[in-house]
């Protein structure tokens, strides 16, 4: 005796193992019993894909927000009733720079100079660029000099006397010249009243002064002699 089937229950879902359909999904198959020919048979519903494996956790992008904040997203993500649940952490991290012109000077050296340190900061794609420049300064000048010259040829002397002063970071010569010539009267002749001399000669006494120029300076050389002279001009000094 035969018996007729008027309804079937049953309902199955089934699942293909973990990429074999697709990389990182599962196929899964839905399906329900049908009457057919009297018999019971499987029909499929519905095939889908549901994800078996999520994306890789702990991947970070970086950007710059108005040139002075670092933003960090990390994005992780969590399987749960064949759903990747998807979690995003945010950092943000204010970018440490102080930015600007900062010049040091060094202190001044034995030598007269000092180093001038200019550190340049500025923010270019959150990140914080440094320059740093160094050059040499003149913080103090030599001491001022004189110098005297001769001119030999010309019978001048030249005195110059050199000072500095110090304008940006430079000592700047000033020189002052000045030239003279020593006086260098010509020559000269003096004679003095006959005089009566023991043994009864009358005698006139001369010196001659002869001035002449050796490089910058003045020689002068004295000559002297005598020459007898008239009686009527001797001088006869009388005591009394």
């Amino acid at each position: 005796m035969h018996h007729s089937i008027s309804v079937c229950w049953g309902v199955r879902s089934t699942r293909a193992g973990c990429g074999q359909t697709r990389s990182g999904f599962i196929s899964v198959t839905e399906q329900r019993q049908v009457v057919r020919s009297c018999a019971c048979e499987w029909e499929v519903l519905t095939r889908s894909e549901v994800p078996c494996v999520c994306p890789r956790s702990g991947v970070s992008v970086r950007s710059c927000v108005e040139n002075r904040v670092e933003r960090t997203e990390t994005i992780n993500y969590r399987l749960a009733s064949d759903v990747c649940h998807k979690t995003t952490i945010v950092r943000s991290r204010p970018i440490a720079c102080r930015v600007g012109k900062f010049v040091t000077r060094s202190i001044c050296s034995d030598s007269g100079h000092s180093t001038i340190t200019t550190r340049t900061n500025s923010l270019l794609d959150c990140k914080c660029q440094r320059r740093v420049a160094k050059r040499s300064c003149r913080c103090r000048c030599p001491r001022p000099y004189r110098r005297l010259k001769c001119w030999r040829r010309k019978h001048i002397w030249c005195e110059v006397n050199v000072v500095f002063k110090l304008k940006n970071c430079v000592c700047i010569t000033l020189k002052k010249v000045r030239r003279w010539r020593l006086p260098c009267r010509s020559s000269r002749t003096r004679r003095t009243r006959c005089r009566l001399q023991p043994g009864g000669d009358g005698y006139r006494f001369y010196r001659k002064t002869v001035a002449r120029r050796y490089k910058c300076l003045c020689r002068r050389r004295v000559r002297r002699w005598k020459k007898l002279c008239s009686e009527s001009n001797i001088i006869i000094f009388s005591f009394v």
